[in-house]
């Protein structure tokens, strides 16, 4: 698959409408003459700017996009609104609908999908592709006008290419498989650094991956690291009493210690 551009609109520090476009000027027409999409595309690209002006939103709302498709019909469905972060710095903005579109290259064939949300579900839905010279519309669906073509089950908080994703013999099927398993995404916020670092010691903790694979690894990176180690420390008592008192004002369900005890539970105005 080829990614030409993605839009997006009221997501995250995302208030208006932004694209990235990766083809190049000298495609003036829908698909290249000669064929190449790889000539008429930049293979990489950079996104510019100062800190809290949006760069890592748009990469958040590339994978949030890819995320829905992926797992509205299954894991979202536990959720009683549709999952969405909407700008939140303006009352208009966060209870506005959010848009998200991918134009792709699947065998050689332009395809746009795209769809919209709000809190009650999925307001709009759409999928296009260039069979020849124009647009052509393979799924329309639309809230307000309460229509869905080709007609599919589907619940209020779903997409459609999410449910086709689960159904192989669905004609959205092949291109809901592209979008979720061909395109790879590595966020580089400092939460998920934390949590692939947090991923990698639990691993060598447990043995599933060896020092020596690891070093092995960053070697062939050529990042200029040569050697890694683990080291284990015991959490001091203040910190994980303080932690203690955290999770259970976040009503995480856990015995609190001083209760076993028989003594009365630290609430958490006793937080440090």
């Amino acid at each position: 698959m080829i990614l030409l551009k993605f839009t997006v609109r009221n997501h995250r520090s995302i208030r208006d409408e932004v694209s990235l476009d990766l083809t190049r000027p000298s495609l003036r027409t829908l698909q290249p003459k000669d064929g190449d999409w790889l000539a008429a595309t930049y293979r990489i690209a950079g996104i510019f700017g100062g800190n809290g002006t949006g760069k890592s939103a748009v990469v958040d709302a590339l994978h949030f996009a890819l995320a829905a498709v992926a797992e509205s019909s299954t894991a979202w469905q536990a959720s009683r609104t549709m999952r969405r972060v909407p700008f939140r710095l303006e009352a208009a903005s966060r209870d506005a609908s959010s848009t998200y579109e991918l134009e792709f290259v699947v065998d050689g064939r332009r395809h746009a999908y795209g769809f919209e949300i709000d809190a009650r579900g999925v307001k709009r839905e759409w999928l296009r592709d260039v069979p020849t010279s124009r647009w052509r519309t393979l799924l329309d669906r639309d809230r307000a006008e309460k229509t869905l073509r080709p007609s599919a089950e589907v619940t209020d908080r779903e997409l459609v290419l999410s449910r086709a994703l689960q159904l192989p013999r669905s004609p959205f099927h092949a291109v809901a498989v592209e979008l979720t398993e061909h395109v790879d995404l590595v966020l580089v916020h400092h939460s998920h650094r934390e949590a692939r670092l947090a991923a990698i010691a639990d691993m060598l903790a447990d043995g599933s991956v060896t020092f020596t694979d690891l070093q092995s690894l960053l070697q062939v990176a050529d990042i200029g690291v040569t050697d890694v180690s683990l080291e284990e420390r015991d959490m001091p008592e203040h910190i994980r009493a303080a932690f203690s008192n955290f999770m259970r004002a976040m009503n995480v369900d856990e015995e609190p210690r001083g209760e076993s005890e028989g003594e009365p539970a630290e609430g958490p105005d006793n937080l440090d």
